[in-house]
């Protein structure tokens, strides 16, 4: 007989989540809005990575946090974050959490925000950093591995 599993997603009050970033805790926040809404207005810290962009696989080679650490996903009502969070679980991330209520709730609660800047292409940015952390380990094989 097989039971139905229920889809029970961990969520997070944007209230809660703005505590643990003035607390300064190590966070990892994914904003799936398309690039465009991200730009007008985010999360300070967040990345934008779009809804029809995203996996698992992307998720996991991308993370700044240990894989074993909460990664928040936010979108502009929380519902896409809802539906993403659920296929990404089903692809075996199970440390998932939504921001309740998206962007709208974290703006209606008054929250800091950062506005009107472009998206930088965070993974290359962090590509640089990892490899600037290795030259400084093996300044002779990285002119190879880094392509300099």
């Amino acid at each position: 007989m097989l039971q139905a599993r229920k889809n029970i997603m961990k969520t997070i009050h944007p209230l809660k989540l703005e505590a643990l970033l003035e607390a300064s805790q190590p966070v990892e926040i994914v904003d799936i809005r398309p690039r465009a809404e991200f730009e007008k207005v985010h999360i300070e810290g967040a990345h934008s990575i779009p809804s029809a962009e995203i996996s698992a696989e992307k998720l996991v080679c991308t993370r700044e946090l240990l894989q074993t650490e909460p990664l928040y996903l936010v979108s502009e009502s929380g519902a896409l974050a809802q539906l993403q969070a659920c296929d990404l679980e089903r692809q075996g991330l199970d440390n998932v959490v939504i921001v309740a209520g998206g962007m709208h709730r974290w703006q209606s609660d008054g929250l800091p925000v950062v506005r009107h800047r472009p998206v930088t292409d965070w993974l290359a940015e962090r590509r640089e950093r990892i490899c600037a952390a290795w030259q400084a380990r093996n300044p002779a094989k990285a002119a190879i591995s880094c392509g300099v």
